[in-house]
């Protein structure tokens, strides 16, 4: 069954790693959503960078854990932004803003 190793390795890699990121950000006073997030993003990139090698050899495992690598950089830079210019609360007051006037 070409594929089924790749399909379990990876989820179930993916699964603890968010687990057990969600358990690291609570332990330090978070809520576990960043530790879910970045978590399953790192997990994500050993899934697949280990379900690769044994289903497609070692260069496209490497080149599929560099593809991971790259959007968990987005996401860090995405959510550094947003924190930040307080990007989601100058949304709300200018939401806010537009409520009003139209009642």
């Amino acid at each position: 069954m070409k594929g089924f190793y790749f399909g379990f390795i990876d989820n179930f890699i993916v699964a603890i790693s968010a687990i057990l990121g969600i358990q690291i950000d609570k332990y330090f006073a978070g809520y576990g959503v960043n530790g879910a997030l970045y978590g399953a993003l790192l997990g994500h990139t050993i899934s697949d960078i280990t379900a690769g090698y044994f289903e497609f050899g070692l260069d496209i495992a490497l080149n599929m854990g560099l593809g991971c690598l790259v959007v968990f950089l987005m996401v860090y830079f995405y959510n550094w932004f947003i924190d930040e210019y307080d990007i989601l609360e100058k949304y709300k007051l200018l939401k806010n803003k537009k409520m009003n006037k139209s009642d």
